[in-house]
């Protein structure tokens, strides 16, 4: 039986997810791959550091230099995270001809496509399922499941820590600060819970998500980008009031070989499948021109639900390790040269949706019905209006069917806008 030598990077939260799975399917693993897998090496920080798994029978090195100069390694695994000097280092051990897997979203949402191209010139298998959306298996769906569809669309809710405070503050009507303080006490959200509450984690989630569904390699900076702290218990109630439920979606349009990726808080009909996704849980929603919509839900993070998404490639590298069809993704197979010219043409991949959008507006003396007389003037194509006070100096408005984002228009008839959400599932 053909033993596989195998490098872990990190040994924290996933890092350890991955080891347990390892040990504990051990046997399992071997009977379904005919092959052994063997941790030869581990990277740590500090070798005297107290773990949460038993490392007695693994070699602990907090050198990388050791790694790489070990020719026997066969497969890396990256969770140690960060983006430099990680990237130098998966680059060489690419050179050196090892296959390699991460979990690295903030590393691969600005060198994906470098270590993809890399990775074919070489040869080996870049893997990166757990990056998206932890536990929930994304990218194999749209790489193998998904790849005969042109993918027009997809939108999901792409970090738990938001999920679980706008969650929170639904069900027990309390304030931001309130929710977001409970998740820091429970371990969902960090001390510093910047990346997650201001949409950059889901960001870099779309980013990767982009590549994958349209072939096309955009920056965190081309993600439109509104955090959850502005979001407040009465656009909550206004929303629930309508028949919506606020989350904070990360998406991906393709149109015209132009991709536009955003993460805003957004107001979810509540008889849309997104909306029944709760607390830490995430969810994605894709659609394909040929399967039409699709959703994807589970646990986004946690140690054994990314680990089993570390050990999902690890396991499909192991299984074709002797071949080469795992080397280039079937997404980057599929729109080679000779669809580029149909997929980059000038003809639309899909007719154009309308869009929707949750207005809050300034209202110092005005009643509901002249407020409405007055938007309706102002934006006379639209599908329909309902607008509800949201508290003693502000009304809320939600504008089905329009063409683009009204806030100009808006502006320019006189009105004063405080906030403005897109709406999804009408």
């Amino acid at each position: 039986m053909r033993q596989l030598n195998l490098a872990i990077l990190g040994l924290g939260t996933v890092g350890s997810g991955v080891v347990k799975i390892l040990e504990e399917n051990h046997q399992q693993i071997k009977d379904t791959i005919n092959k052994d897998i063997r941790i030869k090496h581990i990277l740590v920080r500090d070798k005297s550091k107290d773990r949460a798994i038993n490392t007695s029978s693994y070699h602990l090195t907090e050198d990388v230099e050791e790694i790489i100069s070990d020719d026997d390694i066969d497969i890396v695994i990256e969770v140690i995270g960060g983006i430099s000097p990680t990237v130098d280092w998966l680059k060489r051990f690419i050179k050196k001809g090892k296959h390699v897997i991460t979990a690295n979203k903030d590393l691969l949402a600005a060198h994906l496509k470098v270590l993809e191209n890399l990775a074919e010139e070489n040869g080996v298998a870049l893997k990166f399922e757990a990056s998206v959306a932890g536990g929930i298996p994304i990218v194999n769906a749209i790489n193998n499941g998904l790849n005969a569809n042109n993918i027009s669309k997809f939108m999901g809710i792409l970090n738990g820590t938001s999920n679980f405070i706008l969650s929170k503050m639904t069900k027990e009507k309390t304030s931001f600060e309130d929710a977001l303080h409970e998740a820091q006490k429970l371990g969902f959200a960090e001390a510093d819970p910047t990346d997650d509450v201001e949409g950059i984690d889901a960001a870099r989630k779309v980013v990767i998500t982009s590549y994958l569904s349209f072939n096309q390699v955009i920056n965190l900076d081309d993600v439109k980008r509104t955090g959850i702290r502005n979001v407040e218990l009465a656009d909550i109630e206004l929303g629930e009031e309508l028949g919506y439920k606020i989350k904070l979606i990360g998406k991906g349009t393709y149109e015209k070989g132009r991709v536009s990726a955003s993460v805003q808080p957004t107001l979810i009909k509540e008889t849309h499948q997104l909306a029944a996704v709760e607390n830490e849980y995430n969810a994605i929603y894709v659609i394909g021109d040929a399967v039409g919509e699709t959703m994807f839900y589970g646990k986004g993070a946690g140690s054994l639900a990314t680990g089993s998404a570390v050990a999902s490639d690890l396991l499909n590298v192991a299984l074709q390790f002797e071949s080469n069809l795992h080397t280039l993704p079937p997404h980057f197979e599929l729109k080679t040269e000779q669809t580029k010219e149909f997929i980059e043409s000038d003809e639309p991949v899909t007719i154009k949706d309308k869009e929707n959008y949750y207005v809050v507006l300034y209202n110092d003396s005005q009643t509901i019905g002249q407020f409405e007389k007055e938007i309706k003037n102002a934006l006379p194509f639209h599908k329909s209006l309902q607008l509800s006070q949201r508290d003693d100096n502000t009304i809320g408005a939600i504008i089905v069917g329009i063409d683009e984002s009204p806030e100009q228009t808006l502006i320019e008839a006189g009105f004063e806008i405080k906030k403005i959400f897109p709406v999804e599932g009408v």
